[in-house]
């Protein structure tokens, strides 16, 4: 007899027009763990350590969940108050932009 244990979310986002993709042309950008339980880490090049690097996280709906700026090459974000879920991180520096997925578990 096989046991199973699954976790179901449901997100109601109403009209949801555009889809979200991957896209990086940040070199070296990073995140782990992913999933993530409570912390995440990133890690991306920044060429110019003067120039401050934008970093935001958004939910399945687009809705800012976490929203800061850095002129570091990393950032250590505590999830651990984010609902289990898909989400979105995106960071810019200048014209370079980078944006993944992870998960919180």
């Amino acid at each position: 007899q096989n046991n199973y244990n699954a976790q179901v979310f449901q997100w109601e986002c109403g009209d949801i027009s555009a889809g979200v993709e991957d896209e990086n042309t940040v070199a070296e950008f990073n995140i782990y763990p992913n999933p993530a339980n409570n912390g995440l880490n990133l890690q991306w090049k920044n060429e110019n350590n003067e120039s401050k690097t934008e970093i935001r996280v958004f939910d399945l709906c687009g809705k800012t969940i976490y929203e800061n700026e850095t002129v570091a090459a990393s950032a250590s974000l505590d999830v651990s108050s984010f609902a289990p879920g898909l989400y979105f991180v995106e960071i810019k520096n200048g014209t370079k932009s980078g944006r993944t997925k992870f998960l919180r578990n």
